[in-house]
């Protein structure tokens, strides 16, 4: 079984060396690697709150769509409210990148 990836390895993976995209401008990279990491963001945040309650859905709704509130902010609530957060956020990163591949392949 593979290594599950830490938080910083998947906050700090760059999908445009990792995809060979390269060759696009720095401002074009940074986008690309912007984009790619909201996706990803969407995803382990989608997976990571599957069982939440009502309740914690409704303040993560809250949480959420308070612009004083950063990414860091959101992401800790949904680990304070997911015992597996970590690990099911390791395995959203494995699996989006998987896609990413098969996509590439084909």
């Amino acid at each position: 079984m593979k290594k599950k990836p830490t938080i910083e390895e998947i906050i700090n993976f760059n999908f445009s060396k990792e995809l060979g995209v390269e060759s696009l401008s720095k401002n074009e990279q940074e986008d690309f690697n912007q984009k790619m990491f909201l996706l990803l963001i969407e995803k382990i945040i989608l997976r990571t709150t599957e069982n939440f309650s009502v309740k914690d859905l409704e303040e993560f709704e809250e949480l959420n769509n308070d612009k004083s509130k950063n990414l860091e902010e959101v992401l800790k609530f949904v680990a304070s409210k997911n015992k597996n957060f970590f690990e099911e956020a390791g395995e959203e990163f494995l699996n989006f990148k998987k896609e990413i591949y098969d996509l590439l392949k084909n």
